[in-house]
């Protein structure tokens, strides 16, 4: 992008000098920056085709780093890091959904958070404090996420798994796994179908171009 500001923003602010965006990445505010404030470089990377739309939010912590990988979605959804959350390409998470990376807090820690919220209020920034341990978030390609669920600090969510509503997620959860509740279980498997093969095969069903069929080639353009 060669300004940090969007045309089409209703908020006057423009977007954080640190976050790296890749092309035909939509952003539907800077407003969902209000609570961006990690120090890295870069703090935020968003890869090509990937978006942020509706009410999304990304608060930060001075140390955290979050990727979002190509043609992810995030509508309306948050995510609260302190240390590192990636998720990774084809992923959509539905409005309501929170990806964090602090654990799930224990009950000894009410004093730790406690005085968070305390030093939180006390700031005329609100910048976030960690009020429980961090650990990474990892999130594979072609994850879908219902909405209001919460995927807490230290978890890996397997490629092409699938997140019903409202399900909290504390441990791993394993590739084209369905979970669902509180506390989650696995519900199903399912097949794997969003292989390169599996991907060919229904391009030469639906018809489509050789050229088509095996479009990004290195140094290849978009076709017209």
């Amino acid at each position: 992008m060669t300004t940090r500001n969007l045309a089409h923003d209703w908020f006057p602010r423009p977007l954080p000098e640190n976050i790296e965006l890749g092309p035909n990445v939509y952003i539907e505010t800077s407003y969902i920056f209000s609570a961006f404030f990690s120090t890295r470089q870069p703090g935020l990377i968003m890869e090509e085709g990937s978006g942020a739309y509706g009410l999304a939010w990304i608060a930060t912590g001075p140390r955290a780093g979050v990727k979002i990988g190509a043609y992810t979605c995030l509508n309306g959804g948050g995510l609260i890091s302190d240390e590192a959350i990636e998720i990774g390409a084809h992923c959509l998470f539905a409005w309501g959904t929170i990806v964090t990376d602090l654990t799930t807090p224990r009950p000894e820690e009410i004093g730790r958070r406690r005085r968070a919220l305390i030093d939180i209020t006390n700031d005329p920034s609100r910048r976030l404090r960690p009020m429980a341990d961090t650990k990474p978030v990892h999130i594979a390609d072609n994850v879908w996420v219902g909405f209001d669920s919460v995927i807490a600090g230290g978890v890996s969510i397997g490629r092409g798994a699938v997140v019903g509503c409202k399900t909290v997620i504390t441990e791993n959860i394993p590739p084209y796994a369905v979970v669902v509740g509180n506390p989650c279980r696995i519900v199903r498997y399912l097949e794997p179908d969003d292989s390169e093969d599996v991907r060919m095969a229904a391009l030469r069903e639906f018809g489509l171009a050789p050229a088509l069929a095996t479009w990004p080639a290195k140094g290849a353009r978009a076709p017209s």
